[in-house]
């Protein structure tokens, strides 16, 4: 009886533990910063903020610097936490070399409407790739730049479109794999209602893919660009780091990459 007690003790606390990961997961994965003030306010110079209207009727903020002639346009697409305040020296610092940058503020993120999900965050990017086609650009003139969580994004669009080129900073092969060992007592594939399965769609990507990763990540191990690399098709290739922790990599270097990935 006693035993029998315990197991139900342990199973309660189990499922307990399960059940507030199913319904508590959207808040584990995003982490948004609610306030965003404009770009020029954080030194993101020559940027202006814009509202994007999404297919399910969100309404998103995007700030916007357009590109010099001959430059390539990025679509970037930001991490889970913060906003875009925070990564507002890193696209003035690409900025400066003439490149392109539209990067978008998220649903629920900023001073976006809605609350983010998978199939939310694509439809986000979707919007943000009509409106650089109203602003005169074809797929083929965009470079789809994905940082950690926005990887997965990236890969989603690109199996959707053919675009100029595709960077992955910081990726995951699937948020499941990286959920599976940090909750390992866990049933994560039956509980996990984000996936961003990047690890199987890479394989139907056939555009340039440059992937940017640094060995001492502790957030997203470099295993998981590996990994990635690996699967993806030719034409590839991959910077790794030192140093550089999840996302502390040298903005200029990155300019540079960017420049020379859109030229091969």
């Amino acid at each position: 009886m006693i035993i029998k007690r315990i197991f139900i003790s342990i199973l309660s606390i189990y499922i307990g533990a399960c059940l507030f990961l199913y319904f508590n997961q959207r808040n584990i994965l995003y982490h948004p910063d609610t306030k965003l003030d404009q770009p020029a306010q954080y030194g993101f110079n020559g940027a202006e903020a814009i509202k994007i209207n999404t297919s399910d009727n969100v309404k998103i903020t995007a700030w916007y610097a357009p590109a010099e002639e001959g430059k390539p346009t990025i679509l970037y697409l930001h991490g889970n936490a913060g906003n875009l305040g925070r990564r507002a020296g890193k696209f003035n610092d690409i900025a400066s070399y003439g490149i392109g940058v539209l990067a978008i503020s998220y649903r629920g993120y900023g001073d976006s409407e809605g609350q983010p999900s998978e199939n939310g965050l694509y439809n986000d990017a979707r919007a943000a790739i009509t409106y650089l086609g109203l602003m005169g650009l074809k797929p083929a003139d965009i470079t789809l730049y994905g940082e950690s969580l926005g990887t997965g994004v990236a890969v989603q669009m690109a199996i959707e479109q053919d675009f100029g080129e595709i960077i992955l900073e910081a990726p995951y092969d699937s948020i499941g794999a990286r959920a599976s060992v940090l909750y390992p007592y866990a049933p994560i594939n039956l509980l996990l209602k984000d996936k961003f399965n990047s690890i199987d769609k890479i394989k139907k990507i056939h555009i340039p893919l440059m992937i940017i990763h640094s060995k001492d990540d502790n957030v997203m191990p470099i295993a998981h660009g590996i990994k990635l690399f690996e699967a993806a098709n030719q034409p590839k290739i991959m910077h790794v780091f030192d140093n550089a922790g999840h996302s502390n990599f040298s903005h200029d270097v990155l300019a540079k990459y960017i420049l020379e990935f859109s030229k091969e």
